[in-house]
């Protein structure tokens, strides 16, 4: 099926922000930045020993694109449930480990 596109937007980079979740971030695909209704695309920069504040993203879904270090998600009603996943790049080899725990 081919869709026709009437509208092509572009983002143009900008200055980091800080978000509430007390961490910087550039502004990607948002409804602020071109309307979007269902996607919101930013990339973020989580130092070691980092982390955000518990967050709910409520009307959409979330994809998360790691390229290196060890970061553990908290989900589910109490935050009960969690991933842990350790990436490292190998230039265009990556080693990723992952770990589950349910509560």
């Amino acid at each position: 099926m081919v869709s026709r596109v009437e509208e092509i937007r572009v983002i143009r980079p900008q200055p980091t922000a800080h978000g509430r979740q007390q961490l910087d971030y550039f502004l990607g695909v948002s409804t602020e930045t071109c309307g979007s209704t269902g996607l919101a695309i930013h990339l973020v920069v989580v130092p070691p020993g980092g982390s955000a504040e518990p967050h709910l993203h409520d009307g959409y879904e979330t994809a998360i694109y790691q390229l290196e270090g060890l970061v553990e998600t908290r989900y589910g009603p109490e935050l009960e449930q969690s991933v842990e996943r350790w990436a490292k790049n190998h230039g265009a080899d990556q080693d990723v480990r992952e770990k589950f725990t349910r509560g």
